[in-house]
C-alpha cells in the first residue's frame, strides 16, 4: 500500500511468482486488504500465463495473431468476466486493466501503444456488463 511499483518491478514480481507455482506445482495464495482489485490483478495475469505455460500453441497463436481483432484484450476480458463469478468486482480501475494488458504484451513481447483507447473501452463495457446484469456476479466460491 501507498506507492505504486514501475512496470518493471510489477513484471518482475509476476515472472518470480509464476516460476515458484511451477516449481510447487501449482497452488498459491493471492491476497490484498480489499481482496478484489490488486488481487484480481495479480491472479488474472497468472491465470493467462499459465493457460499459456500449458498450451504453447495457445500462446503462438496469440503472439502471431496478436494485432488481429484485438485477441489479446478479448482473452483477458473473457477471464475477468469468468473470475467475476467467483470473485465479484475483480479488477476495480482502468489502471489495473491496463497493467495487466501491459505485463501480458511484455510477456508476450508485444508493443501495445496505440491500441490502449480499445482496452480502455472494452474494461468499461466488461463493468457497464456487470453493472447491468448483477446476477452474473451472485455465483460465489467458498472454499
Amino acid at each position: 500500500d501507498q506507492g505504486v511499483p514501475t512496470m518493471e518491478d510489477f513484471y518482475k514480481f509476476i515472472m518470480f511468482c509464476n516460476e515458484d507455482i511451477k516449481k510447487r506445482g501449482g497452488g498459491t495464495v493471492i491476497h490484498c486488504s480489499g481482496g478484489i482489485g490488486r488481487t484480481g490483478t495479480v491472479y488474472v495475469i497468472l491465470k493467462i500465463i499459465n493457460m499459456f505455460d500449458i498450451d504453447k500453441e495457445l500462446k503462438d497463436k496469440y503472439v502471431k495473431d496478436i494485432n488481429k481483432d484485438n485477441i489479446l484484450a478479448n482473452l483477458i476480458r473473457e477471464i475477468l468476466l469468468e473470475s467475476r463469478h467467483h470473485r465479484p468486482q475483480m479488477i476495480e480501475r482502468v489502471e489495473q486493466y491496463f497493467a495487466v494488458y501491459q505485463i501480458l504484451s511484455k510477456y508476450l513481447k508485444i508493443k501495445d501503444d496505440q491500441e490502449i483507447a480499445v482496452h480502455q473501452a472494452q474494461f468499461k463495457r466488461t463493468n457497464v456488463l456487470a453493472r447491468n446484469y448483477p446476477d452474473l456476479l451472485k455465483i460465489n466460491v467458498v472454499c
